[in-house]
């Protein structure tokens, strides 16, 4: 191949034999000299050539779509297992969400009784302190005697 000025040549044209130009299936400018092949041989050859793209092209596009639709039914069964997923989900929501308000009101209910809980529990806690202040008191009152023996169930109504 020669070139001059950027632009470029083929040996046909360097030759000066060129006959004929066609395009092939991508558009490309095929070349036909008189040492090439008859044009009508390259047309047979084109044309096979074109019928096994066609083929070709045919059984790709057949295995993509059969790869498309297994891709597309396996995404649909996910998605439909998860739909499913997200409404036991949802139910068991609803359930807790029941027993959580069931569970609140009995809380509420309880408070009541809570409060008196705690009332009768400062109320207990005051008596006590009374109940040790007048013990307290009552042992100055007692009167000890010595020398007088103490019998066993012994009470003070009896000796009195």
């Amino acid at each position: 191949m020669a070139s001059s000025a950027g632009k470029r040549t083929t040996n046909s044209e360097i030759r000066g034999d060129y006959l004929s130009t066609s395009m092939d299936v991508d558009n490309h400018p095929i070349e036909y000299s008189s040492f090439n092949l008859p044009p009508a041989f390259m047309q047979l050859i084109s044309n096979m050539f074109k019928e096994q793209f066609e083929k070709q092209n045919t059984y790709l596009t057949k295995k993509i779509n059969e790869s498309k639709d297994e891709v597309i039914n396996s995404l649909k069964s996910q998605v439909n297992q998860i739909a499913t997923e997200v409404e036991e989900l949802k139910t068991r929501m609803d359930e807790n969400e029941q027993k959580n308000h069931i569970t609140h009101q009995k809380v509420e209910g309880l408070e009541p009784a809570y409060l008196t809980i705690c009332s009768l529990k400062n109320s207990v806690t005051e008596l006590q302190t009374k109940l040790s202040v007048i013990a307290n008191n009552a042992v100055s009152c007692d009167v000890r005697i010595h020398g007088i023996p103490i019998e066993n169930n012994e009470d003070l109504a009896d000796i009195a």
